[in-house]
């Protein structure tokens, strides 16, 4: 389904379309070859995932995230809304069919995405700040996600001097995550938006951070890391970027400073700048 992007395969799901006929949609497209080295005899592994995926499809619980939706304010925004941040386009088949925001989008272009460590040192808060005001001075809207550390620091920045920025959440935008965030995220939603292009009631998992993250990096024009560790999600949202074609900046810290060896190994490797 990959092959045929996001929205078609929704439109086939909802139209209960045999795997016989996706089957013959994907041969139709310029992803074929792909498919059949990626899936060999794929016409079988669509029938699979049909059978485990049609079951959840329900009109109830499309209702239901409606509903729920309404009660905090939040809309479903689709790719031919006026507001639809056309650079996720650039994720290709990766492109959600939609995002649920609670909030408003008109703001988020242009905008730089700053990620980092949840375990933010003085230093970390510091240059967030400075670096959310030097981009507020040229209109530039901060993208980030959510959570402790750097991203509650440009978060916080951003808030503090009423400039754009915006949360992608790994769940839905019904409950703020995490808890403790809940004002910050709030304030947010006066100054931009939280979003997600998972539904409300959707919680998060480790998975999930790994999946918006591309979402992260494909909303701004480039990605700026701030304190990451070896193994940081930052680096898999700088991953994310340098994939599309987003310039990489990394913020080099102390050299015995833990919390900055993902942002020096990118420097080191040639991935951020």
């Amino acid at each position: 389904m990959l092959t045929l992007g996001s929205k078609t395969s929704l439109d086939l799901l909802i139209a209960r379309a045999s795997a016989r006929s996706i089957s013959q949609r994907v041969l139709a497209t310029e992803h074929a070859e792909l498919a059949r080295m990626r899936f060999g005899r794929f016409e079988s592994t669509i029938e699979d995932s049909l059978n485990r995926w049609l079951p959840r499809l329900s009109k109830t619980a499309v209702e239901n995230a409606l509903k729920v939706a309404a009660a905090c304010g939040a809309a479903f925004v689709c790719q031919d809304d006026e507001v639809w941040p056309s650079s996720l386009s650039d994720l290709g088949l990766g492109t959600p069919a939609g995002l649920w925001v609670r909030g408003n989008l008109a703001a988020i272009t242009p905008s730089v995405a700053i990620v980092g460590s949840r375990t933010a040192t003085g230093y970390g808060n510091w240059v967030c700040a400075e670096f959310v005001a030097a981009l507020a001075e040229r209109g530039i809207a901060v993208v980030s996600g959510g959570a402790f550390g750097i991203d509650a620091a440009v978060h916080r920045s951003a808030n503090a001097m009423g400039a754009p920025n915006f949360a992608v959440m790994a769940g839905g935008v019904d409950q703020f995550y995490p808890s403790s965030n809940a004002d910050l995220l709030r304030s947010v939603t006066s100054n931009g938006a939280v979003l997600s292009e998972l539904p409300p009631g959707a919680r998060p998992t480790r998975w999930r951070f790994l999946q918006r993250n591309r979402l992260i990096a494909a909303l701004g024009r480039a990605t700026v890391v701030v304190e990451a560790g070896h193994r940081s999600g930052a680096i898999n949202t700088a991953n994310h970027a340098n994939s599309i074609g987003r310039p990489v900046g990394a913020v080099p810290g102390q050299i015995c400073q833990s919390t900055s060896d993902g942002c020096h190994r990118l420097i080191r490797e040639g991935f951020a700048t």
